[in-house]
């Protein structure tokens, strides 16, 4: 820091030459320094998502479930119920289209709050499992992973508020 502010002084001593050369380099400095964070700007509204594959036991066998989760960060005054997404994979084709119910239960996410959104998107239950046989479920949960499981990022298009 010394070594900057000397050779600042330097600068600002040789001239007004050298004060509009040095606004210039300054002008030039800062704009490089913010162009992470204008760059990141167009984000606001995307998050980084997932479609996970969950087996649960049911009644009748191993169900399987497509879950789509998200983290949210809840920047408005008034707690968030749901959002509704866009989801889209690595190159941002959008592959699928819903909605996601966030918090845990039916709180919520409290405003100034992050938590996470989700929704069961496809369910294979244990009784379809049994009854096509374990090669078909399988296929079938690698062909749902190769359709769905390529989300990367969500696009959040709008917000569902709590009624309070």
């Amino acid at each position: 820091m010394a070594g900057t502010s000397r050779w600042l002084a330097m600068a600002l001593s040789y001239g007004s030459a050298v004060k509009s050369d040095l606004a210039i380099v300054l002008f030039l400095a800062l704009s490089a320094a913010m162009l992470p964070v204008m760059s990141h700007a167009h984000e606001k509204n995307k998050a980084h998502c997932s479609i996970d594959v969950l087996f649960e036991n049911d009644d009748d066998g191993v169900a399987t479930y497509f879950a789509l989760r998200l983290q949210y960060k809840n920047q408005s005054r008034r707690n968030i119920e749901a959002v509704s997404v866009l989801v889209r994979d690595a190159a941002g084709k959008v592959i699928r289209n819903s909605d996601a119910i966030c918090g845990h239960g039916d709180e919520g996410i409290e405003a100034g709050d992050t938590g996470q959104c989700e929704k069961i998107l496809q369910v294979i239950t244990g009784r379809m499992s049994n009854r096509i046989g374990h090669d078909v479920w399988v296929r079938m949960i690698d062909d749902q992973r190769q359709q769905i499981g390529l989300a990367d990022r969500c696009e959040i298009l709008g917000v569902r508020y709590k009624n309070e």
